[in-house]
């Protein structure tokens, strides 16, 4: 991986913690950075449909490869 591929994912992941603060305020943004561009992004979205109004935001489908459930250890 090079420099410039580093520093785009680490502006992605910056910006879509961003992101989840916005809508997640109480939200560790330490913790948050635990976490890789693709975690953050479904994080996201699943913020944002439970902020959604209307018959079409009352369904959420879990991902395939996502466990039903999912912790991290403390550090």
């Amino acid at each position: 991986m090079d420099a410039t591929h580093t520093t785009c994912s680490a502006t992605t992941q910056s910006r879509l913690v961003d992101a989840v603060l916005a809508a997640n305020p109480t939200a560790d943004r330490a913790w948050l950075l635990c976490f890789d561009v693709a975690e953050l992004e479904s994080y996201l979205e699943r913020l944002c449909r439970a902020n959604e109004t209307g018959p079409d935001s009352l369904c959420w489908e879990r991902v395939a490869d996502t466990p039903a459930v999912v912790y991290r250890s403390a550090a």
